[in-house]
């Protein structure tokens, strides 16, 4: 698009949404970079495509816009705005939508992740990540330094902050209003935060399920459209393990863990339904550096893999508006289904037999009816979380 200012003319400038204000208050409210016409959004997206620009390849902060849907289409007004400027000026936080309106328009970018263990470069704003102090929130986060403008870390153990573009919250994700004000300035989430195994039901729907419902809610007050939730393979631990289980299957917990994830997803679903929000759940399968056990042949989720997914559930196109996936590595005895291209952009490159050789029982024939939960599936295991 057209840039105004001779300072800016090497800059390629994003188209960010639609604005229904006057100039004025656009240059006002984005700096004096900001360009505007009155044409459609499909007319602007032409014009930007036919300049040879590649809008889904610069690193831009970029922002929602939300019109009435009774306004005339003449007077929605396309913007594009340099990082620089949007950077600089915080006043463009008054021009969010409505904090009581359904998220629209699209400030999500789309690139295309390499299926070789999530090496290929994805363009990112600013992410923020809960639960950022864990196993998986350590790796995800040592990656998405080199993707993100700027990453918004928090838990509820203190974190140091490593890294320029890091800025670190000590927040417990009961606590909606610190979530709410941690979110601010945000693009997307990665909700990581909660309890990760079997506990009695009280402590796992304070932690996994409100604090799910308070990560949604703060993304949707904030404008932020894209959240990805992390489930886990314990939604469906029932199956047997000749069954390839795909999220076409209906849930099948194989414990209270399970259960607290089942009402994750089911929220997650929710706020794509009713207020527009882009969820994407990963059903994370057993990350481990290697595996160790012969249930892990089939459920491991390696390292280089777990990054894979996230960055590219981060940067799936904003026509997602929900999806699930498995997210487990290219194991030959996986019984959990991959995603397909259109559910989301990876392919997982690591396979747990690869290591086999060095896992006692490895080779032992297994048995293609018992849950693919293996020991959590078991009455014990729960029972040992519930009062005697």
């Amino acid at each position: 698009m057209a840039v105004e200012a001779p300072a800016h003319a090497g800059r390629v400038y994003e188209l960010v949404g639609e604005q229904t204000i006057g100039g004025a208050d656009l240059a006002q409210a984005h700096g004096a970079h900001a360009t505007y016409e009155p044409e459609t959004l499909a007319q602007a997206r032409e014009r930007l495509a036919a300049s040879g620009a590649e809008p889904f390849q610069v690193p831009m902060l970029i922002g929602t816009y939300s019109t009435p849907p009774s306004l005339p289409v003449s007077w929605r007004v396309p913007v594009a705005i340099c990082a620089d400027c949007w950077a600089a000026n915080p006043a463009h936080r008054s021009q969010r939508q409505s904090r009581s309106t359904p998220v629209r328009g699209s400030r999500l970018r789309r690139q295309s992740v390499s299926g070789s263990g999530g090496g290929g470069t994805v363009v990112l704003g600013t992410v923020a990540v809960t639960g950022a102090a864990g196993n998986i929130g350590s790796v995800v986060r040592e990656a998405l330094r080199h993707e993100a403008t700027r990453l918004v870390l928090l838990d509820r153990v203190p974190l140091r902050r490593e890294a320029a573009c890091e800025e670190v919250h000590t927040v417990d994700l009961r606590d909606a209003v610190a979530v709410e004000s941690a979110f601010s300035g945000v693009d997307c989430v990665l909700h990581l935060g909660g309890l990760p195994d079997e506990a009695p039901l009280g402590e796992l729907l304070e932690a996994n399920v409100l604090g799910t419902h308070n990560v949604l809610e703060a993304a949707r007050r904030n404008g932020i459209e894209r959240v990805v939730l992390a489930s886990s393979n314990r939604v469906t631990g029932f199956y047997p393990t000749g069954h390839l289980t795909g999220p076409q299957d209906p849930v099948r917990p194989d414990g209270l863990y399970g259960v607290s994830k089942v009402a994750v997803e089911a929220l997650g679903q929710l706020y794509a339904d009713k207020f527009g929000l882009s969820v994407i759940c990963l059903r994370i399968g057993s990350f481990e550096q290697t595996p160790t056990e012969p249930r892990h042949l089939a459920t491991w989720l390696s390292p280089r893999d777990t990054v894979g997914y996230v960055k590219a559930a981060l940067a799936a196109p904003p026509t997602t508006r929900f999806a699930t996936v498995y997210a487990v590595s290219a194991n030959t005895r996986r019984f959990w289904e991959l995603p397909a291209p259109a559910e989301l952009d990876y392919t997982p490159v690591d396979d747990a037999e690869t290591h086999a050789a060095h896992i006692p029982g490895a080779h032992t024939p297994a048995d293609s009816s018992a849950p693919q939960a293996g020991p959590y599936a078991t009455p014990e295991f729960t029972l040992k979380h519930l009062r005697p």
